[in-house]
């Protein structure tokens, strides 16, 4: 089993460092695998460097301003929807944090609770759901060197499989990942929620062997977390890439972060000793 690192994550331009670029690209086109493996959020659909917890008072503004042109009875202020959303979120991963990667949160849960928690009626779920995914698709770029590269790989004969550990269901990420990655269609996604295995425990890693039916030496992994994606692999013999954002973006994501959890716990949203977990997230600057 090898482990290859790029210190700097490919740039969604066309110009990447030139040995990074050749360096990876002998890995993806190495006869040794038949099968490429790709998380998707901070690989290869970069963010910016808004905190997630701002990104979702974002949103929870957007879905009030829809919600006041449908709803015909009192409804939650928006810091009251913003602190349910909030809270559905720890709800629903607490109750998978002991499942040791054999359960995952799922967005329709979150989206659930969040209506149980402010008196929303079921109905809005589906409006709630559009709302957040338009507002992630603007948040979103396609890393266009590595879906390049895969591109290529993909016309070689390689198969391309997308693996993600994430909240929104199968079909939200695919219709992402189809808005912002033009043409370009993958194999087969394979997402914790709708798996009910995580990345980040190593179980979905297996679930891809199983159903893909390939010994692990055939997988190559590319991904920007270092314990879902290099550490877990590892553990089963499947190669990988780690390709870590750019130092700048993770020291100004992690400063913009920790100041907007601050803020929350001032705030009284959140606990002062923790924060919505999202395992897509990169690992934070320690």
């Amino acid at each position: 089993m090898q482990t290859f690192s790029l210190q700097e994550h490919l740039s969604p331009t066309p110009n990447p460092d030139m040995n990074s670029w050749q360096d990876l690209r002998r890995k993806t086109t190495s006869s040794t695998y038949s099968i490429i493996s790709v998380d998707v959020f901070d690989t290869l659909l970069l963010r910016t460097t808004r905190p997630e917890l701002l990104r979702f008072e974002d949103v929870t503004r957007l879905q009030h301003a829809f919600l006041r042109t449908m709803v015909h009875h009192p409804l939650p202020s928006i810091a009251s929807l913003y602190e349910a959303r909030l809270r559905a979120g720890r709800t629903v991963y607490g109750r998978v944090a002991g499942s040791k990667g054999l359960d995952e949160a799922h967005f329709n849960d979150i989206l659930g609770l969040t209506c149980a928690l402010t008196g929303l009626p079921p109905e809005c779920i589906p409006h709630l759901r559009h709302i957040e995914l338009a507002y992630e698709r603007k948040m979103l770029q396609p890393n266009r060197s590595l879906l390049g590269l895969l591109t290529e790989a993909k016309a070689n004969g390689k198969r391309i499989i997308l693996a993600s550990d994430m909240y929104l269901g199968a079909d939200d990420l695919r219709q992402l990942c189809d808005g912002l990655l033009g043409t370009f269609r993958c194999h087969r996604l394979y997402v914790s929620s709708e798996f009910k295995r995580t990345k980040r425990h190593g179980t979905l890693f297996q679930a891809i062997l199983d159903e893909e039916g390939v010994p692990p030496g055939s997988l190559l992994h590319l991904g920007d977390n270092h314990l879902a994606d290099v550490a877990m692999p590892a553990t089963l013999g499947i190669d990988s890439v780690h390709l870590p954002r750019a130092w700048s973006w993770r020291i100004l994501h992690h400063f913009r972060a920790r100041m907007n959890r601050r803020n929350l716990q001032r705030r009284n949203l959140i606990p002062s000793s923790s924060s919505l977990p999202v395992p897509s997230a990169p690992s934070a600057i320690k």
